[in-house]
């Protein structure tokens, strides 16, 4: 896999599938120059890659992203990589509003926080899910002992999401990996704690400096 002209690439014998079939002109224009220089990272709250495609590309939803990874490891992009889109709302970080001027943004295709119900598993949008799909976070304290379900994140997908965040590292001045969560917070929890953002920045960004 590469980048082309600010495209992701794979040649045809790689299992590695790209759709580019999903164009958006929901951007707020070219990079700045010396952009983009940070990746956030987001997931869906969807469910499936697909229905978060379409809508991030539905001209009437104010929102938009360069890419989305699939739960098999589909990449589908959206926007090129020298354009800036509309995912990261009303943020700051490090004393910098607005990282939409300055941040590739990446959708993965997960639910988000769960509810547990009688032994099962389910989203805000009413899907089940199978306990091997979920990942627990127990919470204890002197006087209770509380869990928080959340959808697990699948193996190839963090394997793309690597691979990828690796390829915009070396072809961009990328400095930082966030999630939404800490450019927003107290208004958005992704990617949350399946997704581990700590060990992705320091596998790619801490080795760079």
């Amino acid at each position: 896999m590469k980048i082309e002209n600010h495209l992701l690439k794979s040649p045809n014998w790689l299992k590695m599938r790209i759709d580019h079939n999903h164009h958006t002109p929901k951007t707020s224009g070219k990079f700045p120059i010396g952009q983009p220089d940070t990746i956030v990272i987001h997931y869906t709250g969807g469910r499936n890659a697909l229905t978060s495609v379409k809508t991030l590309t539905n001209p009437r939803v104010k929102s938009s992203a360069h890419l989305v990874i699939g739960r098999t490891g589909k990449i589908y992009q959206m926007i090129a990589f020298n354009y800036m889109a509309w995912h990261a709302g009303r943020s700051e970080w490090e004393g910098r509003k607005n990282l939409n001027r300055f941040s590739i943004g990446i959708e993965l295709d997960n639910a988000g926080k769960l509810e547990e119900r009688k032994l099962n598993y389910y989203s805000w949008f009413g899907k089940k899910y199978n306990a091997g799909e979920v990942y627990k976070i127990e919470q204890n304290n002197e006087s209770q002992s509380k869990c928080e379900y959340w959808h697990a994140y699948t193996e190839m997908q963090l394997y793309v999401t690597w691979k990828v965040c690796h390829l915009l590292c070396r072809a961009y001045n990328i400095k930082e990996i966030v999630g939404h969560n800490e450019i927003s917070p107290g208004c958005k929890i992704d990617p949350g704690p399946a997704f581990p953002l700590d060990r992705l920045r320091n596998e790619l960004i801490s080795t760079r400096a």
